[in-house]
């Protein structure tokens, strides 16, 4: 495995390391490709326990890299990190949507992910009634604006943290050019004017200050005003010596302090 592949998240708990995944399974096969899923369950796992859940979805890049995206260091250790603060975390592997181009992949990957799961709750430990979805990067596109508009029955909290909120500030860049119909199907700003009758989700927001990607914050700037100007239920965070992936990339406490944080908003969320 690449070097790079290895980082773990900056947040080491007691004996998380130690915690491996309880269940590995494949959720769905497409063109003969296998997709799989990790649960991580908490330490003190009893037989029948069902266990509030966070499912962790990962950014963006192309098929050749994130072919084993739930095995790196950054997401074992988030899972791991889950497990031990007492939830079941789990990691997914989800297709590339290259570039932006494949987008309706991604949104059609959670999904299946989360029928999987549905379907094996009892047997995997996992009570998805309580469940937090966590996204990042370039993994925000399709999943923060599928899930404003089509909030999944238990969906208590949604987390994103650096993702890219919309692509306009970009679309200048992406090749070949996508076409208006989908920058606003794949954009958190107009998902805000179609959101699921049921109520959004509640929403945290990990904004990087010196994030270096190019588009980033504009996407997260835009979309918090706009949030604001309607109310929405909206907690930001913004970490101004942070980098993209400040999970793993920023050693010091004021990570850790807003990864604490993170597990925190996830738990009130489950217990509100």
């Amino acid at each position: 495995m690449d070097d790079w592949k290895q980082a773990r998240v900056v947040l080491e708990l007691p004996g998380m390391a130690a915690i491996q995944p309880s269940h590995q399974l494949i959720y769905q096969e497409v063109a003969g490709t296998a997709y799989g899923c990790d649960v991580y369950l908490p330490p003190s796992h009893q037989p029948g326990q069902l266990h509030p859940t966070i499912l962790f979805v990962h950014g963006e890049g192309p098929a050749e890299i994130l072919f084993d995206a739930k095995d790196w260091g950054q997401y074992v250790s988030w899972g791991q990190l889950a497990a031990a603060s007492g939830f079941a975390g789990v990691t997914f592997t989800h297709r590339s949507s290259g570039w932006f181009q494949r987008l309706p992949d991604v949104e059609a990957d959670l999904n299946a992910c989360l029928a999987f799961l549905r379907d094996n709750a009892t047997t995997c430990g996992l009570n998805l009634d309580q469940l937090v979805v966590w996204v990042c990067s370039g993994g925000a596109p399709a999943i923060v604006s599928t899930l404003l508009r089509n909030r999944p029955a238990g969906l208590r909290a949604l987390i994103a943290c650096y993702g890219r909120l919309a692509l306009d500030p970009i679309a200048a860049q992406i090749d070949p050019p996508l076409p208006a119909t989908a920058l606003a199907r794949y954009s958190a700003n107009a998902a805000l004017d179609e959101l699921d009758p049921a109520g959004p989700p509640p929403l945290l927001l990990v904004r990087c200050g010196a994030d270096e990607l190019p588009g980033v914050n504009d996407s997260i700037d835009a979309f918090v005003a706009a949030a604001l100007a309607r109310n929405f239920p909206l907690e930001l965070i913004n970490y101004p010596a942070g980098v993209h992936g400040f999970d793993i990339s920023n050693d010091t406490d004021a990570a850790r302090q807003i990864i604490h944080r993170i597990l925190a908003f996830a738990s009130a969320q489950i217990t509100s």
